[in-house]
């Protein structure tokens, strides 16, 4: 083929290093987003989903255990003890061909974990499939978005850019994509499968207004 279009240059270094491909054959075009206008303040919002007065964090996407959803989990006890009004809001339907080989076992196990932590009142599951307009609306309601795959090889992700497009404060573990697209100040890296770091870099953006702002713009900025 004269032309392959990768989305991030870690996959061009990847094709180029490892598998010999023409360098010059090599294109990156970031991963699309929908245009979402940039909000500072997402309270009205809130309101309007029952969300009212609530610190909210977000995961969302298909199911299943590459998701990493029980280290945030367990991020958060020591949290709510500081910021009861948290609210962990996991968002989508388990993964079809999850759910073919082993039904709602993993989601059984994250629902049992909840309840062993008591966090029944701080995390809520949205088992469903999303619209586009459901997606950027939850987005929007989030004051943190939370993209914590444990598959570090993965080059890209729809989620983590409409994250960014809707100008999101970022935690993410250390995939390719992630360091990608979050340097710069425009996300934080936390370690893999780590609930300290995971706790850490929550409490910092929930404790910083300056911080949670900043990593917004530059988000929103890069995204455009």
């Amino acid at each position: 083929c004269h032309a392959i279009i990768v989305m991030t240059e870690s996959a061009v270094k990847i094709l180029y290093e490892d598998y010999g491909v023409e360098k010059s054959k090599l294109h990156a075009v970031h991963h699309g987003v929908p245009y979402v206008e940039f909000l500072k303040d997402n309270s009205k919002l809130k309101e309007l989903h029952n969300l009212k007065n609530r610190k909210v964090i977000s995961t969302f996407g298909l199911i299943n255990r590459g998701k990493g959803i029980e280290y945030v989990i367990k991020a958060l006890p020591a949290l709510v003890d500081k910021h009861p009004e948290l609210l962990y809001l996991i968002i989508g339907e388990t993964h079809p061909n999850v759910r073919k080989e082993e039904g709602e076992s993993y989601r059984k196990e994250l629902i049992n974990l909840i309840n062993e932590l008591g966090l029944r009142r701080n995390v809520k599951f949205y088992n469903k499939y999303l619209t586009l307009q459901e997606i950027i609306t939850y987005l929007k309601a989030s004051d943190i978005y939370v993209y914590s795959a444990l598959d570090t090889n993965q080059t890209s992700s729809g989620t983590l850019a409409y994250a960014l497009g809707a100008g999101r404060a970022i935690i993410a573990t250390p995939t390719f994509y992630a360091r990608d697209m979050l340097k710069n100040k425009k996300g934080v890296i936390v370690e893999l499968k780590s609930v300290e770091s995971m706790q850490q870099a929550l409490s910092g953006i929930l404790s910083s207004k300056k911080l949670k702002e900043s990593l917004e713009r530059n988000a929103y900025k890069f995204s455009r």
